[in-house]
């Protein structure tokens, strides 16, 4: 049983829409500003999700027991990143003021407010772990995520080591069943931005078929961002 029985009997009870996450997308909401697949709509997005959990009475947050230990990992080396590529941005910046100086009165664009991005990005994150429940990882869980990887089923795949997502993946289909069978009518999406392993290319926006058969049994949804993830849950 990936959820506590008082939990998964509250979670029911309460009848909330939940987003199960993945470390890939919750490290996204710090992720350097300077990638291309850093976008503004996710990053609202993911702060109205997070109100919506803080609320308490709009939706329900669930973080496996093994993203919070990603989460822990790697949260520094992605701070580390996103001050890197503000970093790079700022220098992009200030060469172009330099050259458009060179023609003209001097220039010198103001880019205070971005000093802050990193810590508060941050702070959101930590907020969202707080804000959650955790999934714990239950006995069956690793037994069954190295099933995934010795038969190459999505999210695994040969040539790469996927049993930590695996066993992600697994924790939250546990967790998934669990509440379903307690009665839980509401939505429950799984958010991932890791399309490599879980969609099929270059579609993107489908799952492998393992997986959909998966999802479907459950009425589990699947979503790439923040935004889909607050469309499919109907977060305002």
């Amino acid at each position: 049983m990936a959820l506590l029985p008082h939990e998964a009997d509250r979670i029911a009870q309460a009848g909330l829409p939940v987003l199960c996450i993945d470390t890939c997308s919750l490290l996204d909401i710090v992720r350097d500003p300077f990638r291309e697949t850093s976008l503004p709509h996710n990053a609202a997005a993911a702060l109205a999700l997070l109100q919506a959990m803080e609320s308490g009475a709009l939706l329900t947050g669930l973080v496996a027991d093994q993203v919070r230990q990603e989460f822990g990992t790697h949260l520094q080396g992605i701070v580390d990143e996103a001050g890197r590529g503000l970093s790079k941005l700022r220098e992009h910046i200030e060469r172009v003021d330099g050259l458009v100086s060179a023609f003209a009165a001097p220039v010198r664009t103001d880019i205070r407010h971005w000093d802050a991005h990193v810590t508060n990005a941050t702070a959101a994150l930590h907020r969202w772990i707080a804000a959650s429940v955790t999934a714990p990882q239950s006995q069956d869980v690793p037994m069954r995520a190295f099933s995934r990887v010795m038969h190459a089923r999505a999210p695994a795949r040969k040539g790469k080591d996927s049993l930590a997502d695996c066993v992600v993946l697994e924790t939250y289909l546990e967790a998934a069943a669990d509440l379903r069978q307690r009665g839980l009518k509401a939505p429950i999406v799984f958010l991932s931005s890791n399309v490599q392993d879980y969609t099929i290319a270059p579609a993107r926006n489908m799952l492998h078929a393992d997986i959909e058969a998966e999802f479907a049994a459950l009425n589990l949804a699947y979503a790439t961002g923040h935004g889909m993830a607050k469309h499919l849950l109907a977060i305002s």
